[in-house]
Parts: structure tokens; sequence; C-alpha cells
């Protein structure tokens, strides 16, 4: 009889726990609550005489909490407009320190890196929030003004959509600590690729746009790391890519793996200046969504994690259109960074792929497996991607023992 009256206790225990959490989670409207007494349970002994009826009822109440919270930010979203002017201090034009405390005020901003999929990305999540497919580089105060009361005006006239982002993949150098100052609840999208093929990319986007004989057409001349942040033009800051995402704080930033955040730039190594970012991050590299180069098994996977991590509907079938770039009638200027002529140049780019193939999956990875504010859509996969920023894309060029690369007959 004792032992089902403590069984019983423990029962009782339980529901009370759980009731009390939704009820206060409910209340505040804020995700603060919603992991504040339930997470206690499951680091907590479990009683004796709890079974799995005990473990179902949690089981099922926890599901239910999950939907309560779920319900609470879908309100949120819909009538967060009414709450636009407590957000800001006018009087200096601008957001109050964490003015999203209940509740985000951007869902997302893809806030890195250019000529990794961050248009495609904006592109599909526009289906869910009001912004034009163009980078926008304004200040945070700024942007917020834009997403609430110029873009709803032209990109949702049914008034369907209820997330707020926006994209500037110079961001996450330039300012993205103003996230964690204003708006640390705004979930931060980085993307990330081979970086010859980002340079690259990047290469024939500068001289599609620019006159010929500009810098653009130069790539020898930016490739000496410049102080003074990310350069505007083409330039060799650009691929360092573990450097921006280090500086994010995710990882203890120990002496260890300071050894492979370029030690050798003013900047890097023992240099390497910590920003403590608070934001929830996604990261991911464009290879996993892309179609050449992933199984629609894999492409699916990939969104229906982004969804998870924003809490919206699937969007593994929507599409994203190509009309406009379809009708470019610029002149194509012919880019290969694999021609002879171009080996010198990868081979400055070389030693950071090595680099970045080493802190992501042997520092970064490890760190964050357990953390729920760093989202990595199958860590495997991307892992064994990013093993592959080690190795010439072009397969002319091999590692040498001293870490620099040169002419070599196989592959690495």
């Amino acid at each position: 009889m004792a032992k089902d009256f403590q069984m019983n206790s423990n029962h009782f225990l339980l529901w009370l726990i759980v009731v009390c959490s939704c009820v206060i989670s409910y209340c505040m409207s804020s995700r603060l609550m919603a992991y504040l007494v339930l997470p206690l349970w499951d680091d907590v002994a479990q009683p004796e005489g709890f079974n799995s009826s005990h473990a179902t009822l949690l089981q099922t109440v926890k599901s239910t909490h999950a939907t309560l919270l779920q319900t609470n930010e879908t309100l949120w979203r819909k009538n967060r407009d009414k709450y636009f002017d407590s957000w800001f201090n006018f009087t200096e034009g601008k957001l109050h320190p964490q003015a999203d405390k209940d509740g985000a005020i951007l869902d997302f901003a893809i806030v890195g890196f250019a000529k990794c999929g961050t248009t495609e990305m904006m592109a599909k999540l526009s289906k869910f929030a009001p912004m034009p497919i163009t980078d926008v580089c304004t200040p945070i105060h700024q942007t917020v003004y834009y997403a609430y009361k110029n873009w709803p005006k032209n990109h949702d006239h049914h008034k369907t959509k209820t997330l707020k982002g926006t994209k500037c993949p110079r961001a996450i150098a330039d300012d993205v600590s103003e996230f964690s100052t204003f708006l640390p609840r705004t979930n931060l999208i980085i993307g990330i690729r081979h970086p010859v093929l980002m340079y690259q990319s990047f290469w024939k986007m500068m001289a599609r746009n620019q006159p010929i004989g500009s810098p653009a057409f130069n790539p020898y001349k930016h490739t000496k790391i410049q102080r003074g942040g990310l350069c505007r033009e083409l330039c060799l800051d650009r691929v360092r890519m573990h450097l921006y995402l280090a500086a994010l704080g995710k990882t203890p930033l120990n002496k260890e793996e300071r050894k492979y955040l370029a030690p050798g730039d003013y900047d890097g190594g023992k240099n390497l200046r910590n920003k403590n970012i608070s934001n929830p991050i996604f990261l991911f590299d464009i290879t996993q969504f892309s179609e050449e180069e992933s199984s629609k098994l894999e492409i699916d996977l990939f969104w229906n994690d982004l969804a998870k991590f924003l809490h919206v509907p699937d969007i593994t079938n929507m599409t994203v259109s190509r009309e406009s770039q379809n009708n470019d009638n610029r002149p194509k200027y012919s880019v290969d960074i694999c021609a002879k002529k171009n080996d010198d140049l990868r081979a400055l780019i070389m030693p950071y792929g090595y680099e970045m193939s080493i802190w992501l999956c042997d520092y970064l990875l490890v760190h964050v497996a357990n953390n729920s504010d760093v989202i990595i859509p199958d860590p495997d996969r991307f892992c064994k991607i990013i093993r592959g920023y080690s190795k010439d894309p072009c397969g002319r060029l091999i590692r040498s023992d001293d870490g620099t690369y040169i002419l070599g007959s196989t592959k690495v």
C-alpha cells in the first residue's frame, strides 16, 4: 500500500510540474518558460515506481505542451504588429536593447555568405515572409521598419504571410552583433561553400556587373588581407568564412582551435575576437540542396530541417522562380578559376579551405552536437562535404608538408 501511495504521489507530482509549466508559459506567451520546467524533469533521476505508463504520460503532455507553445507563437506572429511602437526608442531612432524579449520581431535573417545559396534561400522563405528578393544591408532598426511598414504593402497583398525576415550576406562580417544586442530571438541563417568555388562565383558576379578593365577583372589586386573589415570588392578576405563563423562564439575558441583560424592573419588566431552572439544559428553548405549534387530525399530533408528551425509548414515542394535570372541580357564574362593561369590564385585560397575542413568538423560540429541553438542539417553529410574543402576542386594542387599548396600529379 505504501508503494502504491508513493507511485500515486509521483504521478501527482508529475502532473503538477507539467500543468504549472504550461499555465505559466501560456500566460507569459514567451519561449522562456517553455523550456524552464519540463527539461528539468529529464535531468532528474526517475523516482522509484516510475514506469512506462508514467513515461508515456510525460511524453504525451510534452507533446501537448509543444503544441501549446506553437499556438502561442502563431498568435504572437499574427498580432505583434500592434506592439511596433513599443520596440523603439524614437528619440534615438533605434530599437530598444533586447526589443524582442516578449517574442520574435524578425523571425530570421540570412546573414552570410555571398554566393552561397542565400538568394535561393530568400526566394524560398519569401513564401512565408514579405520581403524583396534582394540584399537589404541597412541598419537593423531600419530593416525592422521596412519589414513591418513597407514590405507588406508590396509583397503580401493577400496578408497571408506571417513571418518577418531579411537578407544581407555581408552582415555576418559587418554588424551581426546588432542582432544579439537588439534582436537576440532572430534566427540567423548562414550558408557556406568550398572557398575556391565561392570565390569563382563572386568573381563572375563582379565581372558581370562592372565595366571591362575594372578591378573585378583582376583577382590578384586584393590578395593580401586588408584591415577594416570585409572588402566590397573581389578579395581574398571573402574566403575566410571560418573566421566569421568562429567569431560568433559558439565554440570555446581555445588555443588549439585557434591554430586553424588563420593564425598568420592580423585578425586571426589569437587575435580573433569573440562576439558572443546569442542568436540561434542554422548553418548549411550550398551542396546540401543542390539538385546536381544531392538526392531528392536529401534535399527534402534539408528543407524539412529548416522548416522545423523556423516553425513553419513544409517547404520542400515550393519552387523558386528563376525568370529574372533567365532574362538577364547582360554580357557574360567567362571565368575559369581552374585554368592553369589561376593555379597561383587557388594556391592562396586553399590553405583557408584546409583550415575550414578541420575547424568546422573537429571543433564546431563536435561542440554544438547537443546545442539546440546551432542547427546543422544532416551533420554527417555536412562534415563529409566540408572535408572536401581541403582538396583543390580543380584537381591540380596538393597540400605540401609545410601547409602550402603546390602543383601535383595526384589529389590529396
